[in-house]
């Protein structure tokens, strides 16, 4: 604890003396010399509180006596604060400053707060690693934040020009938001509360400047906040940011970085859009020869990251739009930043997800740019290449190109396997995978000799497992593809094909513990189809075609794969292409929709085949008969109703008052909201705790509003 120096003891030698003297006895009982003396926290620390002086009326020298006790403790208690700064002692500094607020809070400085505050902030950039370190950062930040309230309170109460904060306190607590965010983000240990914290400083930062010309935020200020909100794992943290760059008057490149990065990082709808919109506006700054301007390849591989986890329709043209934006900057000689095989990647992966049609030119020129930069596609281009090009042989849009789609994937496979046999930088290595997409591509084809293209992949798989090749081990998928493809297929022998494909498929499960090749019902259904379309034999050979398919419902059976809603389609559909109309038909079609009933598997699908395969007269007995009239939500008309038991195990389902039970299906084969299942929904609605989903989102809104502002 600091020592009173020479001077300092004779001043309290003379307000001793000047109190002993006194004769008034009031003087005694407010202001005892011992408690100048001596006290909880030491012999040389002075605890006084200016209300324990008598009245000014009946104590002499009262200014004297205040000045002198004020100017003892004020020097005391600032000379124990600095010397716990200077021996890096923070916590203890801070609880000095504390006691100097509640002993004396009108003698206390400016320089004490900002020593203090100061000290906080560099213990939090010295913190070392460990378990605790996100810990201790947080608190040095919390901390100075107390400290810039509490001067804040001070000044407000006072109304003293010298307490006021300065535009360093508030950088200072600014600053080390951001820190503890940032090393948040290193550590990925989420923390709530931060970056609102440091929106409400700022927030303060613009209260002062309207009294003080002094104080203002800055752009760092408003940088600051906005990387703070993007490091941080709010919900809202891209909608927040934005919020604080749209008030920044002329942002500079920092500022469109962080509200960039805050939007990547974000998981918001529109995260990857309104991030490429800023990217535009910085590539328009750059072509007016701002050299201060710029990304970073890192920034631009967090664009197109984005793009991946993007919802966006669009999502393919925009990533690759973005790769354009590189290569035209780098032509123009504004960037010198090209898109090396990581950003190709992304854009890869982007068109690999989506389901619009006509995608594969795009792929190609992908392809080829990073052929022309010498850039070597690794696993995952060729990958996400191939299955791009098969969308778009799966996509209904591109009906007739189904075979030229088929043909590029194959290619593209091709080139995979020749790039594993040359490549030693980059590590190609095709998989399962690979050759099931380009299977399923050749599936959709109708001309001759898809399916022996498919088939000859599966020889293929099956010939590199053998010797050993783990990575081409083929599964359920491959046999299922190559006999959707026999199904589709013209040739007059594709039945003896998925017999031996079957066939095949067996024996290599057999008396295995591995099932990674065991047939499923898709499986079994694919070979269901196949007898269904071999339609070109006699009437007796169409006949055993269609027991074998009937046959291999019961093979399913004895294997414990449970026959679906696809099954029974599959049957009802080998019913219509193999028997003519007539009794025969009529019969089976009969049995297999009431096994089909009597399972609860009755689809749309499944009834739309029934109405096709049956007569008008059988379907009226086994349909229509047993049919209910419903009214239907949003007419006037009423529509006749499928049993609910025909469809309780399709997993179609809707909420109702006896709870969870089927859509309901009419003899139209098309599900519908009956106005007993809107009643019900109103009535749910109407609910306390569903109030505010009537409010058009508003309660909802703003309960997403108070957690994105709230600490």
């Amino acid at each position: 604890m600091p020592v009173l120096t020479k001077g300092m003891r004779l001043e309290r030698r003379i307000l001793v003396r000047c109190l002993e003297n006194r004769p008034n006895s009031l003087a005694r009982r407010h202001v005892a010399p011992s408690s100048l003396l001596r006290s909880r926290e030491g012999p040389s620390v002075v605890c006084f509180n200016s209300s324990a002086l008598p009245p000014r009326e009946s104590m002499p020298n009262y200014t004297i006596v205040r000045r002198l006790l004020s100017s003892i403790a004020t020097s005391d208690l600032k000379k124990g604060i600095f010397e716990h700064m200077e021996q890096g002692d923070i916590k203890k500094a801070d609880e000095a400053l504390k006691r100097f607020e509640r002993t004396l809070p009108e003698s206390i400085d400016l320089e004490t707060y900002t020593a203090v505050l100061n000290g906080w902030v560099q213990h939090l950039k010295h913190v070392e690693d460990g378990p605790q370190r996100m810990n201790q950062q947080f608190q040095a930040a919390d901390r100075a934040n107390a400290i810039l309230e509490r001067l804040q309170r001070t000044f407000k109460a006072s109304e003293d020009a010298v307490l006021r904060p300065t535009q360093q306190h508030y950088d200072d607590v600014l600053n080390a938001w951001l820190l503890v965010t940032r090393s948040m983000l290193e550590l990925d240990t989420p923390l709530r509360g931060i970056p609102q914290r440091a929106q409400r400083v700022l927030e303060e930062l613009h209260q002062q400047a309207n009294s003080d010309s002094s104080v203002y935020p800055t752009i760092q200020n408003y940088n600051a906040v906005i990387e703070t909100w993007g490091n941080s794992p709010e919900h809202l943290r891209g909608s927040m940011a934005e919020s604080a760059f749209q008030q920044v008057l002329e942002p500079n490149n920092d500022s469109y970085l962080a509200v960039i990065r805050a939007w990547c990082r974000s998981k918001q709808d529109r995260a990857a859009f309104t991030a490429t919109g800023h990217l535009m506006k910085v590539h328009r700054i750059m072509g007016k020869d701002k050299g201060d301007f710029g990304l970073a390849l890192k920034d631009y591989k967090t664009i197109l990251e984005a793009w991946t986890r993007a919802g966006d329709k669009l999502a393919p043209q925009k990533a690759f739009w973005v790769i354009k934006l590189m290569n035209k900057a780098y032509m123009d000689r504004v960037s010198d930043v090209r898109p090396d095989e990581e950003c190709y990647r992304y854009v890869l992966a982007v068109y690999a997800k989506s389901k619009l049609p006509n995608l594969g030119q795009d792929v190609d020129e992908l392809m080829t740019q990073m052929a022309d930069r010498l850039l070597s596609p690794d696993t995952d281009c060729f990958a996400f290449a191939i299955r791009a090009w098969k969308n778009c042989a799966t996509n209904y849009s591109n009906e007739g190109t189904q075979h030229e789609d088929a043909t590029h994937a194959a290619k593209l496979l091709t080139k995979m396997e020749k790039a594993q046999q040359v490549s030693s930088s980059v590590a190609v290595q095709p998989t399962t995978e690979n050759f099931n997409d380009v299977m399923q591509a050749w599936s959709t084809s109708t001309k001759a000799g898809a399916a022996i293209h498919a088939e000859s992949l599966l020889n293929k798989l099956e010939q590199a497992y053998a010797n050993g090749d783990e990575n081409l081990r083929p599964d359920a998928n491959s046999y299922r593809w190559v006999l959707e493809a026999w199904a589709k297929s013209p040739s007059r022998d594709k039945l003896n094909h998925a017999v031996t494909v079957l066939a095949r498929m067996k024996d290599l499960t057999e008396g295995s513990q591995d099932d990674h090749a065991k047939p499923t019902v898709d499986v079994f259904n694919a070979f269901i189809r196949v007898c269904g379309a071999t339609d070109d034999g006699s009437l007796t050979e169409r006949k055993f075609n269609l027991k074998l398919a009937v046959n291999t419902v019961d093979e399913m059976r004895k294997r414990d794969e449970a026959p679906n809603s696809a099954t029974f389609h599959r049957l009802l559909e080998a019913c219509e292409n193999l028997l003519p109309m007539g009794r025969e038909r009529c019969r089976a079609v009969e049995s297999i929709f009431k096994n089909c009933c009597y399972l609860g598997l009755v689809d749309d699908e499944v009834l739309a085949q029934v109405k096709s395969a049956s007569s008008e007269e059988l379907f009226t007995d086994m349909v229509v008969a047993k049919t209910t009239e419903e009214a239907i939500e949003g007419t006037l008309r009423s529509s006749k109703m499928v049993p609910e038991s025909w469809t309780r195990n399709i997993g179609v389902k809707v909420e109702t008052v006896d709870g969870k039970q089927p859509k309901p299906l009419n003899i139209d084969a098309m599900f519908v909201v009956t106005r007993r299942v809107k009643e019900f929904r109103t009535k749910n609605l109407r609910q306390h705790k569903n109030k505010r989903l009537l409010r058009s989102g508003r309660g909802l809104y703003v309960k997403n509003s108070r957690m994105a502002s709230s600490p």
